[in-house]
């Protein structure tokens, strides 16, 4: 009887060293998932498409043809509508009620990714070359 009470205490840590592993593999693609939807949800204010979600509440996802580069539009929307950012019905995009508070924030997104952009990038040749 002692042994299979040992068993079941090890399977049982078994079953949590398991879990953790996914909590935190799942964390890692939830963190990286929310800086790809920040730079998404940046490329749709700089095309005017959040400017457009924010007075009329949606948009026909034919207006992305309009664009020069429709596809880079498309993986930008297909981001945000994973994040629960966006949703799509009817072959309309629209805010979601997340999307809306989100969207009315959404200078504390574009001021780093956008507004420090080239000095993100300069980092990378001041690291290399600090003179």
């Amino acid at each position: 009887m002692k042994k299979q009470t040992e068993l079941e205490t090890v399977n049982y840590q078994d079953n949590f060293v398991s879990n953790e592993k996914s909590y935190y593999e799942n964390a890692t693609m939830q963190f990286f998932a929310t800086g790809i939807a920040c730079h998404a949800l940046c490329l749709l204010e700089y095309a005017g498409l959040l400017k457009i979600l924010l007075k009329t509440q949606k948009f026909n996802g034919d207006l992305i043809r309009k664009y020069k580069n429709p596809a880079l539009l498309k993986a930008a929307l297909v981001s945000l509508k994973g994040a629960k950012i966006l949703d799509f019905k009817n072959n309309y995009y629209f805010l979601t009620t997340l999307g809306k508070h989100v969207a009315k924030k959404v200078s504390f997104i574009t001021m780093p990714l956008v507004g420090y952009g080239k000095l993100f990038y300069k980092q990378f040749n001041l690291f290399d070359d600090p003179n």
